[in-house]
């Protein structure tokens, strides 16, 4: 299914059938979303819905996040940030709960610098 998918990608994009795929358009919408919100009962919604969106897991999709942030932003490359996401990643199958609510802590303090 993933070769499939990586392989017709672009025959994929090029149809209206998109929803299933998370480009960077969709990345960067969940990350306004997340900063433009500071209630975390509304955050936990935007996660849970964009996970059920392209059928992920929340843990899933917080951890495909948190890949595209280390890849895009250049504040979560700072040593410190780096051990937080390291640390969210490799505790993955902790609380969901305690997990996001960290998560989006963190990303306040992106927000604020």
């Amino acid at each position: 299914m993933v070769n499939f998918l990586q392989s017709n990608n672009e025959s994929l994009m090029s149809n209206d059938k998109v929803d299933y795929i998370i480009t960077e358009n969709v990345w960067e919408t969940v990350i306004k979303k997340i900063f433009k919100y500071k209630e975390k009962k509304k955050l936990n919604k935007i996660i849970n819905t964009y996970s059920i969106q392209y059928n992920m897991e929340n843990k899933t999709f917080l951890k495909e996040l948190i890949i595209h942030l280390i890849n895009t932003n250049h504040h979560c490359l700072q040593n410190n940030n780096l051990k937080i996401f390291k640390f969210i990643i490799h505790n993955i199958d902790s609380n969901e709960n305690h997990l996001l609510n960290y998560f989006f802590n963190i990303l306040q303090r992106f927000d604020k610098e």
